[in-house]
């Protein structure tokens, strides 16, 4: 099977949509991304793993009250 190579121009352009969509989310160390559209993953980064807490649909209010 072939390869897929990437140019550093396109590295670069990939780390600041991941910086971009990745944003912050309301608790220190959590981060959100919209990984489809109406469906939010929230998650956490430690050392080599993504943790993945949860994933839900925009119309739910989250975190729940």
């Amino acid at each position: 099977m072939g390869s897929v190579r990437w140019r550093d121009e396109a590295e670069r352009d990939l780390g600041q949509i991941v910086d971009f969509v990745a944003r912050e989310y309301r608790i220190a160390g959590i981060r959100e991304i919209v990984v489809r559209p109406n469906y939010v993953l929230i998650y956490r980064i430690a050392l080599d793993t993504v943790w993945i807490s949860n994933v839900f649909h925009s119309s739910r209010q989250y975190p729940p009250e």
